[in-house]
């Protein structure tokens, strides 16, 4: 449990606080991409945090739930990575939009 407590205090140091749109791109893909990702990053660590916090209390049942959609958002962020990687191998971006 110190090692997931020292994780989490690691990811919100690291946690992002704006996006500047305009450096991105003109087209909106890259930002959609970036803010579900922040989006997804943000979630992950509030619902780590919310799990240790209820686990420490041995509210296990809530526990299991934050770290049940914990994990699943952490699927999301892959699922995310491998489409944006595919799309930018494959040269094509569209293929963002089904995301």
């Amino acid at each position: 449990m110190a090692e997931v407590k020292e994780r989490l205090i690691s990811f919100e140091r690291r946690l992002p606080r704006q996006i500047d749109i305009l450096a991105l791109s003109r087209s909106k893909l890259p930002f959609k991409a970036l803010e579900y990702r922040e989006t997804l990053i943000w979630r992950i660590t509030e619902l780590g945090q919310a799990a240790v916090q209820h686990f420490d209390a041995k509210k296990l049942v809530a526990a299991m739930l934050l770290t049940r959609a914990a994990v699943e958002a952490a699927a999301a962020l892959y699922y995310l990575h491998s489409k944006v990687v595919a799309a930018i191998e494959a040269g094509a971006w569209a293929t963002l939009i089904a995301i």
